[in-house]
């Protein structure tokens, strides 16, 4: 026998079954990389959420969601839009954008345009190209230039809180995957608003108590006195957030007016019983929530300054027991957020409070 047909004979495999091993390997390893980045961005989800939860002051909560959503988005900027009681946005907190592009740009979103579209469909947008959409309004002048966009609603309790607004992805476009992390960071960032309102409204209604405990020791303890009027009109500014607040009382040398009592800017002012906005809070002893000192054009304006523009408002009559022995206004800066409802409420009541006060120390 020949050492030839002694020998094993070798091993060999076929052109095509190799082939398709390849590319199983392939397809492995790339399903491996798959599962290893839908785990790193889990993580950072889990992370976003840690951080979002970790707070209860409200500005501090919305400031991390949006920062949160950029680095998990991969977004070049990002923003949270806070609807407003009346329509449009009242609050619109944003990342990315430097002090000067800001300042270049001027005033911010007032909720039109795509921005508008995700608050009235109530349902995510996702775009490639924010121009072809129809619903783009197009941006201001200075404004930089923003193709990719997608848009998440907020919901507290089936009531749309705000929306989260994401441009420019890393990559081209924001991925469906991108959309559905995104509606699970606005499931959390929902739960942390809701926690972060019922927090601040439980620490606001502490404080208006003990205001009101405040004034009506002032009261009983010197009537007559002018210091309690004035710790009425700062712990109100102080409380309900504001930048003035002014303290209008029936003017006793001139019938049918209202006299600036207690306000350091407006001292001597009057306003009209008929046809002013404190007259109209005055005679109907009902309080009145204002965007702007302008929203009622048939009335003349509860507050005019100088050297400071007037935005929102809450004009609140002091309605004691027998009468109504003033009216309180509070106002924000113009461009500031608007009053809420509960705002109104607590200032109503804790003028009320005071208005009996002063029937009590007036009464001794």
């Amino acid at each position: 026998m020949s050492p030839d047909e002694d020998a094993e004979p070798a091993l060999t495999f076929p052109d095509l079954p190799r082939l398709e091993l390849d590319q199983l390997l392939g397809q492995l390893v790339d399903r491996a990389g798959e599962v290893m980045a839908a785990q790193g961005r889990l993580r950072g989800l889990l992370q976003a959420n840690q951080a979002i939860v970790g707070d209860l002051e409200l500005p501090v909560v919305l400031r991390r969601i949006v920062e949160s959503a950029r680095t998990l988005l991969g977004a070049r900027y990002a923003a949270l839009g806070v609807l407003a009681d009346g329509g449009g946005l009242a609050e619109f907190v944003h990342t990315g954008l430097d002090d000067e592009t800001v300042a270049r740009i001027g005033d911010l979103p007032a909720g039109r345009g795509l921005l508008g579209a995700v608050i009235t469909e109530g349902a995510p947008i996702r775009l490639r190209r924010i121009a072809d959409d129809p619903r783009s309004s197009g941006f201001p002048p200075g404004h930089p230039a923003m193709r990719s966009f997608l848009g998440v609603p907020i919901r507290i309790r089936e009531e749309v809180f705000g929306n989260l607004y994401l441009t420019e992805s890393e990559h081209g476009e924001f991925s469906a995957e991108d959309e559905e992390l995104a509606r699970a960071l606005a499931a959390t960032a929902a739960v942390a608003i809701d926690n972060a309102r019922l927090f601040h409204a439980t620490t606001v209604r502490g404080e208006w108590m003990a205001a009101t405990a405040a004034v009506t020791r002032e009261m009983l303890d010197a009537p007559g006195e002018r210091r309690p009027l004035r710790l009425i009109v700062e712990r109100s500014r102080g409380l309900a957030g504001a930048d003035l607040a002014v303290l209008v009382r029936p003017d006793p040398d001139r019938p049918g007016t209202l006299g600036v009592d207690i306000a350091d800017e407006l001292q001597g002012r009057t306003y009209p019983m008929q046809g002013s906005v404190t007259g109209e809070v005055f005679t109907s002893a009902t309080a009145l929530r204002l965007t702007g000192p302008d929203e009622r054009p048939d009335l003349t304006p509860a507050l005019t300054v100088s050297r400071f523009e007037a935005g929102p408002m809450l004009v609140v009559p002091l309605a004691g027991p027998s009468r109504t022995e003033g009216v309180l206004t509070v106002v924000r800066g113009r461009g500031r957020p608007v009053f809420r409802e509960d705002d109104l409420l607590l200032v109503a009541g804790f003028a009320n409070q005071a208005a009996i006060a002063l029937e009590l120390a007036e009464g001794r």
